[in-house]
């Protein structure tokens, strides 16, 4: 994930279309091959819209809570631990490891489960999250 920049933003209100705006870019440059990607689009909010926090990922595995969203639609992580050793797995459940992020990563994805859960692949990292209703 080096070189990505990911960004979550919300507007609007809740009851207007097209609430949720998600940007995404990566740009990346060596040995002469440069690529670069962005995308940005609009999605309409249908369920309760929003939960997020701070929380410390343990080895067993941690769920995160999803507050009252009722239909989980995008999340935001940030690893906000500056370690580049300090990696968190995450996915479905605390059993499930898709893939991860390292000290200072972030990610913006679309989620299929309102079940969430991180299991910390080294000492106990701190994420940042922000999960969205569809």
């Amino acid at each position: 994930m080096a070189g990505c920049l990911a960004a979550l933003a919300v507007a609007g209100a809740v009851w207007a279309a097209n609430e949720l705006t998600v940007n995404t870019s990566i740009v990346y440059s060596k040995d002469g091959v440069s690529l670069q990607q962005s995308k940005s689009y609009a999605v309409t909010v249908t369920g309760t819209p929003v939960a997020s926090g701070n929380v410390a990922i343990g080895t067993g595995g941690t769920v995160v809570s999803l507050g009252t969203v009722t239909n989980a639609g995008y999340a935001l992580l940030i690893n906000t631990t500056t370690n580049s050793w300090s990696s968190i797995a995450y996915g479905p459940d605390t059993n499930s490891t898709p893939f991860k992020l390292k000290g200072g990563e972030t990610a913006v994805f679309r989620m299929n489960t309102n079940v969430f859960g991180a299991v910390s692949t080294t000492n106990s990292p701190s994420l940042f999250y922000i999960i969205l209703s569809d």
